[in-house]
């Protein structure tokens, strides 16, 4: 009965019989992962271990509003005792296009420092969780905005000067 109270529809032979039709939901983290491995990799496999710090800078910001981490894929030179290295250094995200403006980031370094190596492959996985990012340092003292990313930079400095130089190149990444 309350479909024939509209003017037109006499019947339900005649009522309205649309066809609903789910898209299915865009994947930012993937388009993320994409844009983020075109423009980072190709510098990320430079020496990232010898005070390099490759950096990109998307031209169109990526959405990462739904991912809540970043998962690296590392791999060394050698086989090296991670717990021996040295320096300081940080793995940044931003939304301001360059480092220090609107930016999140995790220590590098000391995240290295607490990962087990596969002697085998010479490759760690570090895994970065969004909800341990931290801004402190940045003069601006502003967190990123995760539905406009657009820079992202690791580097390692500082390796003592008695320390032998480790060479490692972040290979892969992929935000979940």
């Amino acid at each position: 009965g309350y479909q024939l109270q509209y003017p037109g529809v006499n019947s339900w032979a005649n009522a309205y019989r649309g066809n609903v039709v789910t898209e299915p939901e865009k994947d930012t983290n993937q388009e993320a992962t994409d844009a983020f491995k075109a423009a980072y990799l190709s510098k990320a496999n430079l020496n990232t271990g010898n005070g390099s710090a490759p950096e990109a800078v998307l031209t169109t910001p990526v959405d990462l509003s739904k991912a809540t981490k970043l998962t690296l894929t590392i791999k060394f030179d050698e086989v090296v005792d991670l717990s021996t290295l040295t320096g300081n250094g940080q793995c940044e995200l931003s939304s301001s296009g360059k480092c220090d403006q609107l930016e999140n980031h995790w220590d590098f370094v000391n995240k290295l420092k607490g990962l087990t190596m596969d002697p085998e492959t010479k490759t760690v996985t570090m895994v970065l969780n969004f909800s341990e990012a931290n801004n402190g340092g940045n003069p601006d003292g502003k967190n990123w905005d995760l539905s406009a990313i657009n820079f992202i930079r690791v580097y390692h400095v500082g390796q003592d000067s008695g320390a032998a130089k480790v060479g490692y190149a972040i290979t892969d990444l992929k935000f979940e």
